[in-house]
């Protein structure tokens, strides 16, 4: 019960801003956000039978900006933030925008736009409950926000309580 730091000299290394990681339920692969030149990118490692590959860049879309990458409870979906700058408080240039893959089998499917807002709200830091609920923070706005999936869709944001 002594934490450790993962995959040192690999991940988490101090010439490199590394953030936002996500596991599955079955801890084959990891994910994580790393700075390139070019701005925050989505990179994947995958446990093999003699250990972790090295971490390895997806580009899921074109957009210069991919981060905070989630995955499902049930480790079927991901969800994650694109877009063409990194989002700001009360900007509304180039929202984040949120895309969700399926997995099928061990392969990732191709993303799908779940779109720039939902009810206006520019969302950050989703996560998705078991029934497909999602919950997230607002880049331009403070709370807990939510968003059921409804008639194939996400329904509008709600705020929750802040208690």
């Amino acid at each position: 019960m002594t934490p450790e730091i993962f995959a040192p000299g690999i991940v988490s290394l101090e010439t490199n801003f590394e953030c936002c990681r996500a596991m599955p339920p079955d801890a084959k692969e990891f994910f994580f956000v790393r700075s390139t030149d070019i701005g925050e990118k989505i990179f994947r490692m995958i446990e093999e039978s003699d250990g972790w590959t090295l971490p390895e860049q997806i580009n899921y879309t074109d957009k210069a900006f991919q981060y905070t990458p989630f995955i499902s409870p049930l480790g079927d979906k991901m969800l994650f933030m694109a877009g063409d700058s990194k989002p700001k408080a009360g900007s509304a240039s180039s929202p984040p925008e949120i895309w969700i893959l399926t997995k099928n089998g061990k392969d990732w499917g191709t993303p799908t736009l779940i779109g720039t807002s939902i009810g206006g709200a520019q969302p950050f830091y989703i996560t998705m409950a078991r029934n497909g609920t999602l919950y997230f923070s607002c880049v331009d706005r403070n709370g807990i926000y939510k968003s059921e999936f409804k008639d194939d869709k996400y329904s509008t944001a709600e705020k929750l309580p802040d208690e």
